[in-house]
């Protein structure tokens, strides 16, 4: 034991041997060891006679004077604890069987920080935090929080091969199917470089770098207030389709091509012309056709 002005130190293995190793239990299944050697990925460690990592180990590679933790008891545990206001609570806990990591923060929340002093989770969830993004915070039922101080640019990048589907979903427990979520569909499938929005289990809209098509007939409506298009150019009506304003039933039994039909009521039944045709018919199934000059003059053509 070496004595200093702030306390006691005590040195293993100063003057006894580089690879010093706590071992634990009658059978050494836990040991605790500076190892001074590089150590390769994948390889198996033996001290002194002892097992420190056997088997076929996963494992990365380890710089020379590397503190090693190892519980080589078949399918074993290892945990850590705290105690809060009097009350133990695991906070790590690794699961030898399933071979799972935990980390649990069941009150305050998990903070992991990238940058120098981050503050406490905003809410019992994780945080990821790279700096403070100032005077805000998150809602009390967020589960994930992302936060940064870079000014410029807050991003979430998912790197994927070229061909894969990149989606996100939203499940419930009362069905367990994708009810709603938003994909992005890379080389490998039918309709490629689209992102497509899911509702209903289903594919209801797709869009690509041209066009946005609905997957089934769709409805744009506002609560309040006009739906305004404004276009750079013009609106256009692809060529063999047509246009219809008002009019509570089908547009027709046969409707026509490249017409616009402006309807107030029921909508006619029947056959209608295709190639440039303008219909116009009030409730009363009047045609009527109404020009208002600049001057507010009102011409009826019926």
């Amino acid at each position: 034991m070496v004595m200093r002005n702030a306390g006691p130190i005590i040195r293993l293995g100063r003057r006894t041997h580089d690879n010093l190793a706590y071992l634990f239990g009658n059978d050494d299944d836990v040991a605790m060891v500076l190892n001074t050697a590089t150590l390769a990925a994948d390889t198996t460690l033996t001290l002194i006679g002892n097992t420190i990592l056997e088997g076929t180990p996963v494992s990365e590679a380890l710089a020379a004077n590397s503190l090693l933790l190892s519980n080589i008891t078949n399918d074993s545990d290892i945990a850590f604890y705290i105690s809060r206001g009097g009350n133990s609570a695991q906070f790590l806990f690794m699961d030898g069987s399933a071979g799972v990591l935990y980390l649990m923060a069941n009150v305050g929340g998990i903070m992991a920080g990238f940058a120098a002093d981050p503050p406490a989770p905003d809410v019992a969830g994780l945080h990821i935090w790279r700096g403070s993004a100032g005077t805000v915070t998150a809602g009390t039922s967020a589960t994930l929080t992302l936060e940064s101080s870079n000014t410029s640019e807050q991003s979430i990048y998912v790197l994927s091969p070229s061909t894969a589907l990149f989606a996100i979903y939203i499940k419930s427990s009362n069905d367990n199917v994708d009810l709603g979520g938003f994909e992005y569909r890379l080389g490998g499938h039918a309709t490629p470089s689209t992102f497509a929005i899911v509702t209903a289990n289903a594919a209801r809209a797709l869009w690509n770098a041209t066009t946005l098509e609905f997957q089934q007939a769709e409805s744009i409506t506002t609560t309040s207030g006009a739906l305004t298009l404004n276009p750079a150019t013009e609106v256009v009506i692809a060529a063999g389709d047509r246009l219809k304003v008002g009019g509570t039933a089908a547009h027709a039994t046969t409707p026509g091509t490249n017409e616009i039909s402006l309807f107030e009521g029921t909508a006619p039944v029947g056959t209608l012309a295709d190639g440039g045709t303008l219909y116009v018919r009030d409730a009363a199934g009047v045609t009527e056709l109404s020009f208002i000059d600049s001057g507010g003059t009102v011409s009826n053509l019926t």
